[in-house]
């Protein structure tokens, strides 16, 4: 009889040395498993806030160097670089856009522009349309330089223009102006010539921009 009861105690021993291997087994699978989990979530969430984080974001235009065109725009009297411009733009939106930018360009100081009638007799030539989905709002088509005439020839997408806020508007206008007399992009700091267009938070013309156009232009104010 002791040796049975001995046989079933070495049996119930064993049992329980398995049955606490197999929860150590059974710990030791689930936490990787839950790891790895956690991990794919991680990216995920990540992965879905930068999706988020684009669509607040619009480029302005495509990244293109501007070389200096200080022989091209004429300097006034005031020692200031003077440049005409024909604006055919067919939206009225964004005919007041382009002329809140003239404006806000002009008050600077740095720069004179003039409106033409004709774009013939015009340096910069900026008009408008419905583009598509593209990948930028504003965008330089091509500067042309003959003999007898320069020009540089700017248009802007309706396609994003017509979804952000009437300031937005006048800061790509701006940023086009920009570039239209040699400026080229300014990111990391605050500038009307930063590459993108932050929907909640965009740049109008600043002191670096200012100080941009006179140093091309060794202008004195």
């Amino acid at each position: 009889m002791k040796k049975i009861n001995k046989f079933w105690k070495k049996i119930i021993i064993v049992l329980m040395l398995l049955g606490g291997m197999g929860v150590v087994t059974t710990e030791q699978t689930t936490q990787p498993v839950q790891a790895a989990s956690h991990k794919i979530a991680k990216k995920a969430k990540k992965k879905q806030h930068k999706k988020k984080r684009l669509k607040k974001q619009i480029k302005i235009d495509r990244q293109k160097k501007h070389h200096r065109v200080k022989k091209q725009i004429k300097a006034s009297k005031l020692r200031i670089p003077v440049a005409t411009i024909y604006v055919g733009t067919s939206n009225a939106e964004d005919r007041q856009a382009t002329e809140a930018a003239l404006a806000a360009w002009n008050q600077t100081g740095a720069v004179k522009f003039i409106q033409v009638a004709k774009p013939q007799q015009a340096y910069i030539y900026l008009h408008d349309g419905n583009y598509g989905q593209t990948t930028w709002a504003g965008e330089e088509i091509e500067r042309r330089v003959t003999k007898n005439t320069r020009s540089s020839e700017f248009r802007l997408n309706d396609f994003y223009m017509r979804i952000i806020d009437p300031q937005s508007r006048i800061d790509v206008a701006e940023h086009e102006l920009g570039h239209a007399i040699g400026l080229n992009h300014i990111d990391g700091r605050p500038s009307v010539m930063n590459s993108v267009l932050d929907l909640g938070h965009a740049y109008s013309i600043q002191p670096i921009d200012v100080v941009s156009v006179i140093t091309l232009y060794n202008t004195q104010r």
